[in-house]
């Protein structure tokens, strides 16, 4: 997406091990995607993820935009459907190419079932990638 870097120290989650993280300011940073408000970067140590309430620590970020890219998948999941899973796998992207993981044939199977709580459960058969 771009190359950037940060304004001040911004707390983050290492993916995947999910364990937080502080990255520096200064520190240049590749944005990967955003999702839901959210904005996961690249930096030379690794994916982090960057809550809402903290991007604007990203140089050049276009928060208003952001936003309504918030807003737009919140209105989003009220239609569920396969094909919208479909689309939101889609935007995942591998973090080594530009690729998404559909595309790129890592996701063989989808099933979607009715759960008990009202809602849907969602299993996704895929092939993971490791770095290098």
């Amino acid at each position: 997406m771009s190359n950037t870097r940060l304004l001040d120290d911004v707390p983050a989650t290492v993916i995947p091990a999910g364990t937080p993280a502080t990255l520096a300011a200064g520190e240049g940073v590749f944005i990967v995607q955003t999702l839901g408000g959210n904005v996961t970067v690249r930096t030379d140590h690794g994916l982090f993820r960057i809550a809402r309430q903290h991007a604007e620590a990203i140089a050049g970020l276009d928060l208003e935009k952001l936003d309504r890219e918030a807003g737009a998948s919140a209105g989003a999941a009220a239609a569920f459907s396969e094909q919208a899973v479909w689309d939101a796998l889609k935007g995942c992207f591998d973090p080594e190419i530009p690729v998404n993981i559909v595309d790129l044939g890592l996701v063989y199977d989808l099933d979607i079932d009715d759960a008990s709580a009202g809602g849907k459960r969602v299993d996704v058969k895929m092939t993971l990638t490791a770095p290098g």
